[in-house]
Parts: C-alpha cells; structure tokens; sequence
C-alpha cells in the first residue's frame, strides 16, 4: 500500500468521525434549542467550501477518498449553515 493511499485512508477516517460524531450532535442540539446562538457563521461557511471545494476537486479527477472523504461532512456543514441561516433570520423577525 503506497503512502498516498494510506494518507488517503487516514483522511477519509478523519473528515467521517467529524461528520458522524461532532456533526450530527451539533445539528441535534440546534434542533433542541431551536436557536443556533454562538456558532460562528464564517467559520460554518468556510467549513462548508472547504469540503465542497475538496469534493469538487476529487469529482474532477476521480479521487474516490476525496470524494467519499466530503461528502457527508460537506451535506452536514450545509445543513449547520442552513440552521444558523434559518434561526437568525426567525430570531431577528422575533426581537423586530
């Protein structure tokens, strides 16, 4: 197994056990708030280019660690994104 496979291997590993541990427990949590207070939206949306840009990137030459690597990160930074979005604007028609 070369080096690049096995950086490949250990970056797949990595990108899913945020995706399928810290991910889904953040979007659980804003659902429970029903608020997204104190999640920045910079940080969410740089998050959400950088595996859409990777995924993209590995789409157009074929890298399957690179597309299975963020995809899933990049459809749950998507969907934090759209909580922060979605409980700002309902929040600030509430206060106006």
């Amino acid at each position: 197994m070369s080096l690049v496979t096995i950086l490949g291997i250990i970056g797949v590993v990595i990108n899913w056990t945020l995706a399928i541990i810290g991910m889904p427990l953040q979007i659980r949590e804003n659902l429970k708030r029903r608020n997204a207070e104190g999640l920045s939206t910079l940080n969410f949306s740089l998050l959400f280019w950088v595996f859409a840009t990777s995924f993209l990137y590995g789409l157009s030459i074929y890298n399957f660690p690179l597309i299975l690597g963020n995809a899933l990160p990049l459809v749950f930074s998507g969907i934090i994104l759209g909580q922060i979005m979605y409980y700002r604007k309902k929040n600030f028609k509430k206060s106006a």
